[in-house]
């Protein structure tokens, strides 16, 4: 049997404000393809099929056109809920789709409710769906510590009891597989992944669970992508403001470009993870063992944690750490109840995306950056002070800049203390003010600024009676 692992379609998803549905419906495209090149015989796709519990119209008919399409070239779906989906809302009407080769698992009683398939190779295929288990409920409906690593471990333990309940004394083997959605120990992660150990640490409800405060099914529009839009680190396309450089500075933690090893196709250490307290949300890969192959979902980043063991990553980039992913899937060989063999297959749709840093005059001039110019780009701009109309500027050339970042390289003689320093320190208003200034632009206010200030003081204490002098 040919099985295709797949996860994180993320339907509905915007990039930085630009809607992806149609990149979202030419990559499932080429899935529905390759399940008919390669004979594929199941997919499975493990969580966060949408970006939102509450998906936008539109994002819904995509998923339903796609999960025909597989259908139609001959495979059959085995589809879990992430943490990004609604559990109940992803798996209205299963039990009739089920009949249709189309299995929804997104209720922690489906745990032991595999989907067992005839092995054409000889053999059984039986394929257990996890969904994605909210620490703290699953903890407390199991009896057992409220925490990912001792969930997923109790998951795996109803598994393995109901797998050897069920095929132990037949004359078959059973290959048997499982899905889960969660962020395994070792693995490394990227800008677009919400942290799944936040909620334990902060007490939030979990996105898949339904509560009271939630939206009225009333609200839903055809304009909804916009609750999606990434707003960390994005700067407005028609806008540039002097805050701009503090709000948008990217940190040292950022990896670079061409780095991809055995694990990783990507950034290890993003803002996201870094919501963790140690390894709180992370869960060891022993906790599988036994398991023939673990098919995982939440990571977008391809990668292999073990031999069986892996992440299919996400289908399409969605974010900029993600420019030197190679998206795709992974096809599984089973036979005779046993995996045989595991590959990749790669997919891309919609623009590519670029990360290009340095000062204004060479991104400008430089023709090393053409490939950049048909791309959704970030843009670091180094120059010490700010130049003149740089978004404008760079979008001459770079059509496809959805982030924009000013990131000033500061000489060894620049100032390094802090605004609370410099306020300590100032005598007079107009030394609070120029050190603002120093403070946003990491630079010395300039002779026009420094006299524009002036002016700017004079006239304020004219209007104020000399109220607004320091004393």
């Amino acid at each position: 049997m040919l099985i295709l692992h797949t996860s994180d379609w993320h339907l509905g998803r915007s990039f930085h404000g630009t809607g992806l549905l149609q990149a979202q419906r030419e990559v499932l495209d080429q899935m529905a393809a390759t399940v008919r090149e390669r004979g594929v015989d199941l997919v499975v796709v493990s969580g966060d099929v949408y970006d939102r519990a509450l998906p936008a119209a539109d994002a819904v008919e995509v998923l339903d056109r796609a999960l025909a399409e597989l259908v139609s070239a001959g495979a059959a779906v085995v589809l879990t809920s992430g943490n990004h989906d609604s559990a109940i809302r992803l798996g209205f009407g299963g039990h009739l789709m089920g009949a249709s080769g189309v299995h929804f698992r997104t209720r922690m009683d489906q745990v032991t409710a595999p989907v067992v398939l005839e092995d054409p190779d000889g053999g059984l295929v039986a394929v257990y769906g996890v969904p994605y288990l909210e620490p703290r409920h699953a903890g407390q409906v199991w009896e057992v510590d409220p925490n990912h690593t001792a969930v997923t471990a109790e998951a795996v333990r109803r598994i393995r009891e109901d797998a050897e309940a069920r095929f132990g004394g037949q004359d078959q083997e059973a290959a048997v597989i499982a899905m889960a959605h969660l962020f395994a120990a070792g693995g490394a992660g990227s800008d677009s992944e919400r942290d799944i150990g936040a909620d334990v640490l902060q007490g939030q409800p979990p996105e898949n669970q339904e509560t009271e405060n939630q939206a009225p099914e009333n609200q839903e529009t055809e304009n909804q992508e916009t609750e999606n839009q990434e707003t960390e680190n994005q700067a407005p396309e028609n806008q540039e403001t002097e805050n701009q450089e503090t709000e948008n500075q990217e940190t040292e933690n950022q990896a670079p470009e061409d780095q991809e090893t055995e694990n990783q196709e990507g950034r290890a250490d993003c803002p996201s993870e870094e919501l963790l307290v140690g390894t709180l949300g992370q869960v060891p890969v022993s906790v599988f063992e036994g398991i023939d192959y673990v098919a995982l979902g939440h990571l977008h980043g391809r990668q292999r944690m073990a031999e069986t063991v892996r992440y299919s990553g996400s289908p399409l980039p969605y974010s900029f750490s993600e420019a030197n992913h190679t998206k795709g899937g992974l096809l599984v060989r089973t036979a005779g109840g046993t995996v045989t063999g595991v590959e990749t297959v790669d997919w891309s749709a919609g623009r590519k995306l670029a990360v290009l840093r340095g000062r204004i005059e060479d991104l400008m001039d430089n023709p090393d950056h053409a490939w950049a110019e048909d791309r959704w780009c970030q843009i670091t701009v180094t120059d010490p002070l700010r130049p003149p109309q740089a978004y404008r500027r760079l979008k001459e050339r770079f059509d496809g800049l959805l982030n924009f970042v000013l990131d000033p390289e500061v000489g060894a003689a620049a100032v390094k203390s802090t605004y609370a320093a410099r306020l300590a320190a100032a005598t007079t208003d107009l030394e609070v003010c120029t050190g603002f200034v120093e403070h946003v632009r990491q630079r010395p206010a300039s002779a026009s600024e420094t006299a524009l200030l002036t002016t700017a003081l004079a006239e304020s204490r004219t209007e104020l009676g000399d109220e607004g002098s320091a004393a």
